[in-house]
């Protein structure tokens, strides 16, 4: 139902998720001279890989975990949407798509270690403009913690209108 809030911060929640999908996490940028010309190379972490000016889309193991768990938040958050009317189920999705989101940010965090700590190893001299994609999963937290508890709300509402009858 629409006109629920629980309902706006799932539906909330699912569109940051696919702005996190198709956004980078940061841009590292990194100039070198090859006789004479100087040459500037991009590189963008993002969900399914890495975007690379230069080599094109590099897949790594961890872009892969990040990606599958970028979807998975998304999708949970979708499909609590539609159990407004099995509250308890709902809730339970809502706390599955919050524990996602948490290792989700996880993820994120290592991902990006590990993409800098690469680039260290090749490149002297780069410099790294985060995104604000890197904020989403923390924003999702308390969207979903937020739909959590208007939802758990609305349960113990129905509970004590049952209990009048």
């Amino acid at each position: 139902m629409i006109q629920r809030k629980q309902t706006l911060f799932l539906f909330a929640a699912f569109l940051l998720i696919i702005g996190q999908t198709f956004g980078s996490l940061c841009t590292i940028t990194s100039s070198y001279n090859v006789d004479g010309t100087e040459i500037t190379n991009i590189i963008r972490p993002m969900a399914f890989g890495i975007d690379n000016s230069e080599i094109g889309n590099i897949q790594s193991p961890i872009s892969i975990y990040y990606g599958a768990m970028v979807i998975l938040t998304g999708l949970l958050s979708f499909v609590a949407i539609f159990l407004f009317k099995k509250r308890t189920l709902q809730m339970r999705i809502t706390i599955f798509a919050l524990f996602a989101s948490i290792i989700l940010l996880g993820l994120e965090g290592y991902y990006l270690w590990d993409t800098v700590s690469t680039i260290k190893e090749s490149i002297e001299t780069y410099s790294i403009l985060y995104s604000y994609v890197l904020a989403i999963p923390l924003i999702n937290v308390a969207l979903l913690f937020f739909a959590h508890r208007l939802i758990l709300r609305d349960e113990v509402l129905v509970r004590s209108n049952d209990r009048l009858r």
